[in-house]
């Protein structure tokens, strides 16, 4: 793997380890629907939780193939105070940097395509669960039987092998 795409991969996993949540993209027939997930990333793959039912399970069922986008930063820039912008403004060979550079945003973003698969093992249910709970309650860990012991069996969890991988990125500057 070259240096830039093992660079971009590790950028990619640390917006993804990152993210406060991943927004599934689903597709079934002529119609589309995006939720926002809890996801974890456990080395390639990527694991969610969800009930039995709903909309979800619906499109899951009917297609497989999935998309998930993780955002990470996200800024508009405010590189010039008002005397300069007036400048910039006033001089029209400026007015491409003004464009380019004002009115845009830095951003940060990782687009997953893949298939989503349901996991029935228990024992793998459970490991993808602690998987969860780690990233998002690390200091309940200690409590952990309780939610897997009152929820496993209504609980589906799937993975998501990654297929693909595209890193979004765009910074502004001077």
């Amino acid at each position: 793997m070259s240096n830039k795409k093992n660079n971009d991969l590790i950028k990619a996993y640390k917006i993804i380890d990152n993210a406060q949540y991943g927004v599934l993209c689903l597709a079934k027939d002529n119609e589309a629907y995006g939720v926002p997930l809890s996801i974890v990333r456990v080395e390639d793959t990527l694991y969610f939780h969800t009930g039995q039912k709903g909309q979800k399970i619906e499109f899951i069922n009917s297609n497989h193939h999935i998309s998930i986008t993780f955002v990470g930063e996200v800024e508009v820039p405010h590189l010039y105070d008002k005397n300069e912008i007036e400048e910039i403004v006033n001089d029209p060979s400026n007015h491409g940097k003004f464009v380019n550079s004002v009115f845009t945003t830095s951003f940060e973003s990782v687009i997953i395509i893949g298939e989503a698969i349901e996991v029935i093992d228990e024992n793998k249910k459970i490991e993808i669960m602690r998987a969860i709970c780690q990233k998002y309650t690390p200091d309940m860990m200690d409590y952990f039987d309780i939610p897997i012991n009152r929820s496993l069996s209504i609980t589906k969890t799937f993975k998501v092998d990654i297929r693909d991988l595209e890193l979004r990125s765009k910074k502004v500057e001077i």
